[in-house]
């Protein structure tokens, strides 16, 4: 009686990454390998090729979508294993090429053919599992060294200011331009003329006052495109104020993406010491650096003052110093029945102790906020001061009207000078001596008309402000008594610039109250009573 056996086939497995398709090791190149060694050695492939295209080595086998397919079908038990071109294919990290090997060989009884690295199979057991240990071993030391090389190229790259890879800044467009010395040209940032001035308009809205929320309501409102097509957000907008390459810091690395607490992705900021910053290409700013500044310096008052950054209200939140150490009070509770004013060496331990007490909240609040209001009731002469300032000073236009006449007087000279030319009454010499003169004695003047718009627009601006605070000081006359405890601390925080404690050596402290209605600071002895000794 004759049987006869009949071959089972391999399935062939083939899979790359992005950072592999660098290396030219595409699917093509796999397959084509694979199939030209299995018709040397007689290998039986199966007609279906699984394919992993774009997924990394260090994910599991089993997790991905062709390697999951691939133990699939082993589990029939019709295929004798897997055909691939090395163990890379299998993966790029050790741990992960064991744990398909341990799937695939141990508990399916399958077979690992990776023509590039062959393990023959009548090796005894313990050397088989020597040579894929070995072969896992090189295929984690090549990634390794494969993304140590591409870090150092990002890292030369973004030094240089090329662009390395992730989204263009709104605003921001990547040009390609030819450097000297370089073969091949380079991608940079450059300003977009289409989007540039409303990065603009972002940044002098928000320093004007406006909230990120009312800018993101404003713009989906006008029907401004979003740098994603999506409708704007307050994250938008805050992303786009705490972006550095619109005041012309090239930066890289600013951010990174990590695994949140709900097991998806999301982007946290980098340490400092982890930004790289350009060092050979200032990128064009689109926003000047003094606006930036002012616009980071609001976001920060306004996330110390965000309601949702303290459980208590407290009047003078971010005002109070430390007359010892320099460092800023914070408000603190004892269970949330007593409030207190403490410095900050006490709470953090990574700084010495200077030893100053604590105050309690509403003695000093009651301190500086009476100030205030004897103020409000009575401003006496600020209010007069203020209009006077705000009146209009007589002679202020004659002076523009001078120059005018000063230049309009200049360009008949220049007519004259040149009729002269023409009438033969000058040389050449001469009218070219007489038109340098002439045009120094106009730029001279327009120097000064342009000095003198300045001083105007300036004093303009000023009145502006003028108007404002004394519209400000009649509105808070007039209900200084019924304002809620909001709107106190906005009151506070324009009328108070700091206030400042010291310890005295009879158990007292020193508070130092700086009143921009008052220059000289206003002192008082608190007493001991209510102050908290711990």
């Amino acid at each position: 009686m004759r049987f006869m056996l009949t071959m089972k086939q391999y399935i062939p497995y083939a899979r790359v990454s992005s950072d592999e398709q660098k290396d030219a090791e595409t699917i093509k190149t796999q397959i084509a390998e694979v199939e030209q060694h299995s018709l040397v050695c007689n290998l039986l492939l199966a007609p279906e090729w699984i394919t992993d295209d774009g997924v990394s080595g260090i994910i599991p086998f089993h997790e991905r979508p062709g390697g999951a397919r691939v133990l699939e079908l082993l589990r029939t038990k019709r295929y004798a294993g897997v055909a691939c071109l090395n163990h890379k294919r299998i993966g790029r990290d050790a741990y992960v090429i064991h744990l398909a090997v341990r799937q695939i060989e141990q508990e399916l009884g399958g077979d690992i053919q990776a023509i590039r690295e062959p393990v023959p199979s009548a090796l005894t057991p313990g050397a088989r599992a020597l040579m894929r240990a070995m072969y896992a071993g090189v295929a984690q030391y090549d990634r390794e060294e494969l993304l140590a090389a591409m870090r150092a190229g990002k890292l030369r790259a973004a030094k240089e200011g090329r662009w390395s890879g992730g989204g263009v800044p709104f605003g921001l467009r990547l040009e390609t331009v030819r450097v000297p010395g370089r073969m091949k040209p380079i991608k940079r940032l450059v300003p977009d003329e289409k989007t540039a001035a409303f990065v603009l308009e972002i940044f002098t809205l928000y320093a004007a006052g406006h909230s990120q929320k009312e800018l993101a309501r404003l713009f989906n409102a006008r029907g401004v495109p979003h740098p994603t097509g999506d409708r704007w957000r307050q994250s938008t907008l805050s992303y786009m104020l705490r972006n550095p390459f619109y005041k012309g810091e090239g930066v890289w690395r600013r951010r990174y993406e990590a695994k949140n607490e709900r097991g998806g992705l999301s982007k946290y900021n980098s340490s400092p010491e982890s930004v790289v910053r350009y060092e050979d290409y200032q990128v064009p700013a689109i926003v000047p650096p003094e606006l930036w500044a002012q616009c980071a310096h609001l976001r920060q008052e306004k996330t110390k003052l965000a309601p949702r950054n303290a459980r208590h209200l407290y009047l003078l939140r971010g005002l109070v110093r430390c007359g010892v150490c320099r460092r800023t009070f914070t408000g603190v509770s004892n269970q949330h029945r007593w409030f207190y004013y403490q410095c900050n060496s006490r709470a953090e331990h990574c700084v010495p102790n200077c030893g100053n007490r604590r105050v309690r909240a509403a003695d000093l609040e009651h301190l500086v906020w009476e100030e205030i209001a004897r103020f409000a009731t009575n401003p006496g002469k600020v209010l007069g001061k203020l209009r006077q300032a705000r009146a209009p000073r007589g002679g202020a236009e004659v002076e523009p009207r001078r120059i005018e006449q000063h230049l309009a007087a200049k360009q008949r000279e220049r007519a004259r000078v040149i009729t002269w030319a023409r009438q033969g009454m000058i040389t050449e010499e001469e009218l070219d001596t007489q038109l340098v003169q002439l045009r120094a004695e106009v730029a001279t003047l327009e120097a000064e008309s342009a000095r003198i718009g300045a001083a105007q627009a300036a004093a303009r601006s000023a009145r502006e402000r003028l108007a404002d605070v004394e519209t400000f000081l009649e509105s808070l006359a007039a209900r200084v008594d019924a304002l809620t405890d909001e709107e106190r601390a906005q009151v506070v925080r324009q009328l108070v610039p700091r206030v400042v404690i010291t310890p005295r050596a009879d158990g007292r402290v020193k508070v130092a109250a700086t009143y921009a209605f008052a220059p000289p600071a206003y002192s008082w002895n608190c007493p001991a009573s209510s102050v908290c000794l711990t």
